[in-house]
């Protein structure tokens, strides 16, 4: 049979919490207005403290291990005896002993400067009976040094009484799953901030993604939109440039046609030394070539005709400006002192003519 008996039992890991008595209940509001007048009056004050006492109705013992740890409160205190180390194990000496709600279990012995302190946030109590412990109220309180890391403790206890014993071992080990919940909890927390962190990147990244496929929507649909202007406007060029294509032509093949033909007059009539009527017909020429000069120009750049139409329509304007100058020679030779007929400025304003010839070549 072992030595130990077992005072609380830590299978449980969410023992159920018990109905508290009216007295107990009273009790446990008024623990932790106590705590708060202590650690925040003005929370006391403003009241917050009642509505705290209303969310936790029922739970009065978590909220009150809550509010503790909060603010580093200590959980029990008493005076009692610590029995000594190996060879002295049969010595017991006063110390004050504190336990706190940060799972720091301090004691100081009395009368002397002798001092300890043992963590219990995931240590254990055992109650120890008379007959093993050689005293009533005896437990012993196992965990890890403080002082020392990583080092397993042993610290042997005695209260006045078996029920201060019993009180001392419960709190013990209701400070352990204490712990043991608030691990879990941030446990919990850690998970869901971090499951909260993914999420956040995973929608930062979908948004950034939504909005890259946005702007690249957009700059397609404007590419599209541009690309849609400019066929447009190539359409609309060219279909102005059919529309006066013919028209532009059909002007210069007249304009050539009537320039021939005018030429051949004027041949026909100095062939019958009508110096007059030949240079009337040159004249009218060159006004003929001055014509298809410009409805060359008024054609756009990938539609105006060969270069030898345009050496035809130079040369020809530079021989009829010639033969009508000669004719005018001519027809004032063969007047014999006569006013010449083509000297009239009225008549055959020689300027005029010379004004078309520069008309065109400025063309």
């Amino acid at each position: 049979m072992s030595q130990w008996t077992v005072a609380s039992d830590d299978t449980e890991e969410e023992p159920q919490t018990p109905r508290l008595t009216p007295d107990q209940l009273r009790k446990a509001q008024d623990d932790v207005r106590a705590c708060y007048l202590s650690a925040n009056p003005e929370k006391l004050a403003s009241g917050e403290v009642e509505a705290l006492l209303k969310k936790y109705a029922g739970q009065e013992a978590l909220l009150l291990q809550r509010v503790r740890h909060r603010y580093g409160l200590s959980v029990i205190s008493a005076r009692m005896y610590k029995r000594g180390e190996v060879g002295r194990a049969s010595q017991w000496s006063a110390v004050d002993v504190d336990l706190r709600a940060d799972g720091c279990l301090r004691w100081a012995a009395v009368g002397s400067r002798e001092k300890g302190s043992i963590d219990v946030r995931e240590g254990r109590a055992d109650a120890w009976d008379k007959r093993t412990a050689g005293r009533i109220g005896a437990f012993c309180v196992f965990g890890s040094s403080i002082e020392e890391e990583a080092k397993d403790m042993k610290l042997t206890l005695a209260c006045s009484t078996n029920e201060d014993r019993d009180a001392w071992v419960a709190e013990v080990m209701s400070l352990r799953r204490f712990f043991k919940r608030l691990h879990r909890e941030r446990a919990c927390q850690a998970e869901e901030a971090k499951a909260v962190e993914e999420a956040m990147k995973v929608s930062q990244s979908t948004a950034e993604q939504d909005q890259q496929r946005h702007l690249e929507y957009e700059r397609r649909l404007r590419e599209e939109e541009e690309r849609a202007l400019q066929l447009s406007q190539e359409e609309k060029r060219t279909e102005d440039a059919e529309r006066s294509r013919p028209q532009t032509l059909a002007g210069l093949e007249a304009s050539l046609d009537d320039a021939l033909r005018h030429t051949a007059e004027g041949r026909d009539h100095e062939s019958r030394e009508d110096w007059r009527a030949a240079h009337g017909s040159y004249k009218k020429a060159v006004a003929a070539f001055v014509q298809a000069k410009r409805a060359v120009a008024g054609m756009p750049g990938d539609q105006r005709p060969e270069d030898a139409v345009l050496e035809l329509i130079a040369s020809g304007t530079a021989q009829c400006k010639e033969a009508a100058d000669a004719c005018r020679q001519r027809g004032r030779s063969a007047a014999l002192g006569a006013v010449p007929l083509l000297d009239a400025p009225r008549r055959h304003p020689v300027e005029e003519l010379e004004k078309v010839v520069l008309d065109a070549d400025d063309v």
